[in-house]
This record gives C-alpha cells, structure tokens and sequence, in this order.
C-alpha cells in the first residue's frame, strides 16, 4: 500500500512540478540518487521509496505524452535493439546476485552494505536501467484498443488489492523455491500476475471502487456548502 501513501505525496508536488519542468526532473534525479545517504529515510510513511521513485511520476507527468509518441514512433529495428538491450542488462543484474532489498527502495546504502559512493552508483544505474525498460516497454505498445489497454484502465482495484496477494504468496514461496527451484518460482509469480491483473481489472471491481471514490471526494463541496449556509 506503499504506493498510495506515495501518491500523496507526489500529487502535492505535481503543480510544482509542472511549473518548473526542467529544474524538477532534474531535482527529483538527485534527490532519487542521495536519499539512500539518509538512513532516516526509511520505510515509515513510505519516505524513501516517495523520493527514489519520484522521476518517474515527474517524468511522466511533465514529458509523458512526448516520450509515448517518441517510442510509438521508432522503427522495428530500434524497438528490436531496445529490447536487446533491455534484456542484456537485466541478465547482468539478475547474475550479479544483488540484495532483493535494493529494489524496494526503502533501505539506506549503509543497511545495504555499501558506501555512498557506491549505493550511488549503483542506484543511478537501476533507476536508468529501470527508465530504459519502460521505454522499450512502451515502444512495443500496440496503439489500439484491446484487453491490454482496458486492464490499464481499470487498473485501480489492481493498485489497491495487489499487496494482499502478494502477502499471502510469499508465504508459500520458500516452499517453492526449495523443492522446484527458481524457474518454476518464477513461473508461478507470473501466472499470479496475470490472474491479478485478470480479476481485479474486471469492470464491476473498478465500477465500485470508483463509485466510491467519486462520492467520497463529492463530499468535500457539498460539506462546504452546507458550512455556508450554517
């Protein structure tokens, strides 16, 4: 639930964000890359990972539509290389056995066994690695309608509930892990995925918590007014 707390924080950013788009993105990169120098910034109210994660929501608030028409716009040839390259890197970081904890975002670099200098570095090259994925995720998205595109926008439900499946799921992963190895781990993660995503983007699941949604934040006026008029 990390992610809502999160949210907060960055919808409160945003105007800024928009007025100064440049200066933003580029404070949100260091301030992204030096979080990890303070080890107050932990995973209470979700801090740490607010700040890591925050070029991205500023990158694709400020630069969105543009960097989704540069991606649909390459050739074959440059989405190939993209994911190549993609896919290399990712081998390379997935051989270099790193801390689980390093993608949670929510740890300093000295909890993580490194230097500043270091945990640095090494949080610049994930999040760049990171930024390169969703571009080549995003070059290979077909511009039309289907399932794909209706899931993403339905997707709320998925944002909420997603954390208690995940919670149940690793309980019964070192399980899985010890008696069919890593692959068949792996599979299994990616099969719950898709069922996630399949059930919690049904329409009458996003139906209701929008519903829900729209009269909670209806009140704020109506409360307003009936203050008024008192």
């Amino acid at each position: 639930m990390w992610f809502l707390l999160a949210l907060v924080y960055w919808q409160l950013l945003l105007p800024q964000a928009i007025r100064f788009q440049r200066t933003a993105l580029v404070v949100s990169v260091v301030a992204a890359v030096a979080a990890g120098c303070f080890g107050f910034l932990g995973n209470e109210f979700a801090v740490s990972r607010a700040v890591v994660f925050l070029p991205f929501y500023v990158l694709g608030a400020v630069f969105g539509h543009r960097i989704v028409g540069v991606a649909a716009r390459l050739p074959i040839v440059a989405k190939a290389g993209l994911a190549a390259a993609s896919g290399a890197l990712t081998w390379v970081v997935f051989r270099a056995d790193l801390s689980p904890w390093w993608f949670f975002a929510s740890r300093s670099y000295e909890d993580l066994n490194a230097d500043a200098g270091e945990g640095a570095l090494m949080r610049a090259g994930l999040l760049s690695l990171s930024a390169l994925m969703v571009f080549a995720f995003l070059a290979f998205m077909p511009d039309r309608q289907g399932r794909i595109a209706a899931a993403g926008r339905r997707s709320l439900a998925v944002y909420l509930f997603h954390g208690f499946i995940i919670m149940g799921l690793a309980m019964m992963m070192p399980a899985v892990l010890e008696d069919y190895g890593r692959w068949v781990a792996l599979g299994v993660c990616l099969l719950v995925a898709v069922a996630v995503v399949a059930v919690f983007s049904h329409p009458g699941f996003d139906a209701v918590l929008r519903t829900y949604r729209d009269r909670v934040v209806g009140l704020a006026p109506r409360r307003q007014g009936a203050d008024n008029a008192s």
